[in-house]
């Protein structure tokens, strides 16, 4: 019984919002980075191109509807510089919360629904490209 109890509680661990630097926010700061499609926009912080090999957090994702009302969509958590792991409060994506990466690697998680380690963090434009109006010269996508 306490084997039991021991798994299910670390399986309920893993599966917990991350913790770290910027794995709490609420809304997206000013100057989170911008990606947009489809009649939506995805607010960023911080942008890949800020993450560097030092860095452990989160890149919080943020989805802005065309009602201007912003809803955290998902969470990266970071170690070190390498994407671990996704979360979100959705749940429709629960099934993402179970893949585990290093290096970029899947290494848990079923392959056709986990995303591909190399595609996780978000790719971003400098605020205010896609929610108001983009200037060509300052509207480029950072690379991790």
């Amino acid at each position: 019984m306490f084997s039991v109890l021991l798994v299910s509680s670390q399986v309920l661990a893993a599966e917990a919002r991350p913790v770290g630097a910027n794995c709490s926010a609420s809304q997206p700061p000013m100057g989170a980075g911008e990606e947009g499609g489809h009649g939506f926009v995805l607010k960023v912080f911080p942008r890949t191109g800020d993450i560097g090999k030092q860095y452990s957090g989160c890149q919080v994702v943020f989805g802005m509807g065309r009602d201007g009302a912003v809803r955290l969509a998902w969470i990266i958590e970071i170690k070190r510089g390498d994407p671990v792991r996704m979360w979100s409060p959705d749940k429709d994506m629960k099934d993402l919360s179970a893949c585990r990466y290093k290096n970029r690697q899947l290494l848990r998680g079923d392959p056709d629904v986990c995303p591909r380690g190399e595609s996780l963090l978000v790719p971003t434009q400098p605020a205010g490209c896609f929610s108001d109006s983009p200037e060509a010269e300052r509207c480029h996508y950072d690379v991790d």
